[in-house]
């Protein structure tokens, strides 16, 4: 039986990669960027020819998953996920799964929310959102 894209993408998440996305069986994306830099960045680089793959990402909260989405990714794993990341896969009929669910996705202090995450729980569209981080792209460089 041959491995589903998911566990291709899952065993990239190893050493400095932190998303991984997989294809057809093989991988056609990595980055080593957190928050939500390696989706733009995979956006901008394949395009909507992510559409139906699998993303494996370390943390997934309502931000990224939002914009998994507007890839039209179409299954996902996080190493740690929030509920809102997980009820917007729910929402969009995405497939996910996870090691550690959280409450909420943390700033780099661990002292408060992300704020990227505050932001996302305004929308509810992947395109909205990410057209609202596309002009301040220095905010997507995450937490």
């Amino acid at each position: 039986m041959p491995v589903r894209d998911i566990e291709i993408a899952k065993n990239e998440l190893k050493g400095s990669v932190s998303l991984a996305i997989a294809c057809g069986g093989k991988v056609i994306f990595t980055s080593g960027s957190y928050g939500v830099s390696g989706i733009i960045e995979a956006l901008g680089t394949l395009g909507k020819d992510i559409s139906g793959a699998s993303a494996a990402d370390a943390v997934v909260g309502k931000a990224v998953a939002l914009l998994f989405g507007f890839a039209g990714i179409s299954d996902v794993y996080g190493g740690i996920m929030s509920g809102e990341a997980a009820r917007t896969f729910e929402k969009a009929g995405i497939g996910f799964s996870y090691d550690t669910m959280v409450p909420r996705i943390l700033n780099k202090r661990g002292d408060g929310p992300c704020p990227l995450e505050e932001k996302a729980e305004n929308f509810d569209s992947g395109k909205d959102f990410y057209d609202s981080i596309a002009a301040g792209r220095k905010e997507a460089k995450g937490c």
